[in-house]
This record gives C-alpha cells, sequence and structure tokens, in this order.
C-alpha cells in the first residue's frame, strides 16, 4: 500500500520548506488518554521505530479525591454565592497539578521529536466528550482530564514550535475502534479474573486477524493512518448529484 503524501507536501509547502525525501519520511503521533496520559509512537519508511508511554503516576486518582472532597463540601454548604467559587485552595491545587502534568508530558513528547529533525508531530483533532451518567465528582474530573488533554496538546505545540517542528491535528474518528495491523474493526477489553471482558474503555485491543496489543498503542498507531490516508481514513469519493428529470 503506497501511503498519500499530500498532507505532508501541503505542511511544508504552507511553511515554506523543500520538500527533500529525508523530510517526508519520519511522523511522530500522539494518543492523549486519561491514566495513560500520552502514547508517542514513531513511523519511519512505514514501521514503528520508536514508542514512548507518558503514565499519570496517579494524577487521575489523587485529583478525584480532590474533586469528592469538593463535591462533599459543596453540598454541605449549599449553592455558592454568584461570582464566588468556594474552595479555592483545593480548586488552586487541582489547577497545578494539571499545568505540572502538562509541561512534563509536553516535554516528553518534544523531547522524541528532537531525536527526528524534520519530522511531523501529528495529534488526534480534539473533540467535545459526551457527560453521560455519573456523580458529580466523577464528572468533574472528567471536565479535568478533558481540559488536560488540552492543555498537553497546546504545550506541546508551543514547544515543538520553538524547536521548529511542524505539528498537524488529523481526523479522530475510529481510532480506537480499528486494528493497526490490517485495518478491521475490532474491540477493546480487559481482563477480569482472568477472563477477557469486553469493555469500550479496555486496557487492551484485539482483532480477528488475531493481534492483540495495548489499546492505547494500537490508537497512536492509527492517527499514523489517518495522516497518511490509509485504510479506514481514505478520503471518501463525493456522490454525483442525480439528473434532474424532465
Amino acid at each position: 500500500m503506497t501511503p498519500a503524501v499530500d498532507g505532508i507536501e501541503y505542511v511544508w509547502a504552507a511553511m515554506g520548506l523543500p520538500l527533500s525525501g529525508v523530510m517526508l519520511k519520519v511522523t511522530v503521533a500522539v494518543d492523549l488518554n486519561v491514566k495513560m496520559l500520552a502514547v508517542v509512537t514513531v513511523r519511519q519508511h512505514g514501521k514503528i521505530i520508536e514508542t514512548v508511554f507518558v503514565r499519570d503516576h496517579g494524577l487521575d486518582q489523587h485529583r478525584y479525591r480532590h474533586l469528592k472532597q469538593i463535591a462533599r463540601k459543596q453540598w454541605q454548604s449549599g449553592k455558592a454565592v454568584k461570582g464566588e467559587r468556594s474552595n479555592q485552595d483545593l480548586w488552586r491545587h487541582v489547577k497545578r497539578m494539571n499545568q505540572d502534568a502538562a509541561h512534563t508530558t509536553a516535554h516528553a513528547i518534544v523531547e522524541v521529536c528532537q531525536k527526528y529533525p524534520g519530522c511531523v508531530l501529528l495529534f488526534e483533532r480534539l473533540r467535545k466528550m459526551k457527560q453521560g451518567a455519573m456523580s458529580k465528582s466523577r464528572r468533574l474530573n472528567r471536565k479535568q482530564a478533558n481540559q488536560l488533554k488540552g492543555q498537553i496538546n497546546q504545550v506541546s505545540k508551543e514547544q515543538a514550535y520553538a524547536c521548529g517542528v511542524v505539528t498537524v491535528e488529523v481526523n479522530a474518528h475510529g481510532t480506537s475502534q480499528f486494528c493497526a495491523r490490517c485495518g478491521a474493526r475490532g474491540e477493546r477489553f480487559s481482563i477480569r479474573g482472568r477472563q477477557a471482558s469486553k469493555e469500550r474503555g479496555g486496557k487492551l485491543f484485539r482483532c480477528v486477524c488475531g493481534y492483540v496489543v495495548q489499546a492505547d498503542f494500537n490508537a497512536s498507531v492509527n492517527v499514523h493512518h489517518s495522516f497518511y490516508q490509509e485504510w479506514h481514513w481514505q478520503p471518501r469519493r463525493k456522490k454525483r448529484p442525480r439528473a434532474l428529470s424532465g
């Protein structure tokens, strides 16, 4: 399968840079998550040559405990006065934790990019997450986790730009649902009591082709496929309008 390089050519043309063969061969893809903050994969000549996992080191649980405490205090004290914010010390602490995690993760991402001069940094195009039925503390934690993704994205772009690395956002549709090896639709699952349990946010991914892998790694590799417009991410042909009958 010959990947399309129109996206890369457009990027370098927009930057006014020469389209040398070396520059068109390395892409660094990032998949952002909650507990595994980022999975960074490097692709060269169609093969993954390096993978870096950036873990949260308990940030999600630590933040959830603080937000649970905030929700309990708000329930005890009643509705806050308009224009005022209760539990300011705890909120400041949560904000500092997110900022530290964003800068640490962004530094790890850009550090990988610096190993490959002329590479293109790829992120999924962030979209608004739907809130399901959950407690207030979990809802607050989910919101903070999504905001952290946006902060990592923004800080990484700024640091990458300072190092001369071009950043591109790609279509995120299906990156966690399709197999990075064969392109077929698979499923996420987790191991519960020595048995595989199918879960929407499972830690593992499996496909009918027999491919079993860490789910976030699979999604990160699919970010490359989305950028090169391979398999599921090939541009769809527009349907011709039907001729009006007289």
